[in-house]
């Protein structure tokens, strides 16, 4: 998986995106909502979706997943 990542990134076929939960303190949560996306619109619209949908209401901001090294 980690070899599948490192060539979608380098080429730029896919990006691997999470959702994050920041909560009043300014502490990073993992929702545990990740996605596949290409478009940063289309991604950023459904991923901010799925957060509220999913019960994380509040402030929260997506983060580009970094492929193992």
């Amino acid at each position: 998986m980690r070899f599948l990542l490192k060539i979608a990134d380098y080429f730029g076929f896919v990006e691997l995106w999470r959702v994050v939960h920041v909560d009043d303190e300014g502490t990073r949560h993992r929702t545990g909502i990740e996605g596949w996306f290409n478009d940063v619109r289309y991604r950023m619209m459904e991923m901010n979706l799925a957060a509220e949908l999913n019960g994380f209401p509040g402030l929260y901001t997506i983060e580009k997943v970094t492929p193992p090294q």
